[in-house]
């Protein structure tokens, strides 16, 4: 929800999302503080023009990049950009997203080519695959990657909580080999984040490179 507020968000004015890991009728709700927390961050001037931010126990992250790191705490998401903002593309007119199917495929050794070619004949219109380390599969999924991504977008992310996604391996199913067809490297975005931009860049024909700044 987050990135998909940041990717539409045309305003210098900062949006907050917040909620809570414990219940109201916990004996230490987090609910109220969270909600101060919000109120405070797009309040703060300094946070004008940088989109859309997510304020949990103290902590405020920007949308871009971030992720659940934790289960149960409080405290429970993390930003894979350090203390930097991230570069956030040109906002795009919205347009509701869904009816945009986006698959989400999680690579893992021994994957199979199929798996990416049912997505597609159950009317996928864009791919997400969760790779490993930097961005890397397995020789046959790479395959049905390679040949997917001249009929839909496909996006190549990774199961790692942090690092960039890197087009530095070579092979059949390494992420230099993927770019080179045409697959598009997420760069510090993980699958959720970059399963909602590809669904964005969909419907609204933009070119799906253009959301994914990092990527280089």
């Amino acid at each position: 929800t987050a990135i998909a507020v940041d990717t539409f968000q045309d305003s210098e004015k900062p949006v907050a999302l917040t909620g809570a890991m414990r219940p109201f009728d916990d004996p230490n709700p987090d609910g109220p503080d969270n909600l101060a927390l919000a109120v405070k961050t797009v309040t703060d001037r300094a946070n004008r023009g940088h989109g859309t931010f997510i304020a949990f126990a103290d902590h405020v992250i920007p949308a871009r990049g971030a992720f659940k790191s934790d289960t149960s705490k409080a405290d429970g998401f993390a930003n894979n950009n350090g203390e930097k903002q991230p570069q956030r593309p040109k906002a795009l007119k919205f347009k509701p997203l869904g009816n945009t199917r986006v698959d989400i495929i999680a690579a893992y050794p021994g994957a199979p080519a199929d798996l990416i070619q049912r997505s597609l004949d159950s009317g996928a219109e864009g791919i997400v695959i969760e790779g490993m380390g930097a961005g890397n599969i397995g020789d046959e999924l790479a395959q049905a990657a390679q040949a997917a991504a001249k009929k839909v977008p496909v996006v190549l992310t990774t199961r790692v909580d942090h690092g960039p996604v890197e087009g530095i391996y070579g092979g059949a199913g390494g992420g230099a080999t993927l770019a080179d067809a045409g697959v598009i490297s997420s760069g510090t975005l993980r699958a959720p984040q970059a399963r909602m931009l590809l669904a964005a860049a969909i419907t609204t024909d933009t070119d799906p490179a253009e959301l994914f700044p990092d990527a280089d």
